[in-house]
C-alpha cells in the first residue's frame, strides 16, 4: 500500500487512520436506521401523508450499525416518522 501526495514529516511507525469503500452509491437517500420498521421480512417506514401516517415498503441497500441506504419505496421530500 502507497500513499500519495504524503504529508512532510511522516514516518515509520507512526499512526494513520484510512478509509476503504468497499461500495458506494449514487441517488440513494439515507436514514437513521432508528427510522427502519421490519416485520416477516418486510422493511417499511412511516411518512406523514396530510395528518395521517402512512407506511411505505421500502428497499434497503447498504446498511451500517447507525445508517441505512434507501435505493427504492421512498422520494426525497416525503416526511419519515422516527417515533411511535
Amino acid at each position: 500500500m502507497d500513499i500519495d501526495n504524503k504529508p512532510a514529516g511522516i514516518q515509520v511507525g507512526d499512526v494513520a487512520e484510512l478509509t476503504i469503500e468497499l461500495q458506494k452509491r449514487e441517488n440513494v437517500l439515507i436514514l437513521p436506521r432508528a427510522a427502519i420498521r421490519t416485520y416477516m421480512g418486510r422493511y417499511y417506514v412511516q411518512v406523514l401523508d396530510g395528518e395521517r401516517r402512512k407506511e411505505l415498503d421500502i428497499e434497503i441497500g447498504l446498511m451500517t450499525p447507525t445508517e441505512a441506504e434507501i435505493v427504492k419505496g421512498l422520494q426525497k421530500g416525503q416526511k419519515v416518522i422516527l417515533n411511535n
